[in-house]
């Protein structure tokens, strides 16, 4: 694989994952709306100690290539859409409209 195709699946793939990031990060935040900057803190060092507990197991079998990286990404990825499926129940499943009362 050549360097400008890794750095355009790369731009790719680091913009679809921002976008996800975003939108997951604030369905988990939802049911703490009223205590909000507490829970950006806990939902950014929750998810920044897995992604380094992840990186250090990818990065142990650099081999020099980006092949791995994409693997990596690819593994990352399917264990995060199959969690997503496991344990998400929606929007119908949420009671987002009585909890956002709770701060007024």
């Amino acid at each position: 694989m050549g360097f400008w195709t890794f750095i355009g699946w790369a731009v790719v793939a680091l913009y679809y994952i921002r976008i996800l990031f975003s939108n997951f990060n604030a369905l988990a935040m939802a049911s703490s709306g009223y205590i909000a900057g507490v829970g950006a803190a806990v939902v950014g060092f929750v998810t920044t100690l897995i992604a380094v507990g992840f990186a250090v197991i990818i990065g142990q079998f650099f081999d020099g290539t980006e092949v791995l990286l994409i693997i990596g990404f690819g593994v990352c990825g399917a264990i995060s859409l199959l969690i997503v499926l496991i344990t998400g129940r929606g929007l119908e499943g949420a009671d987002y409209a009585n909890q956002a009362t709770v701060a007024s």
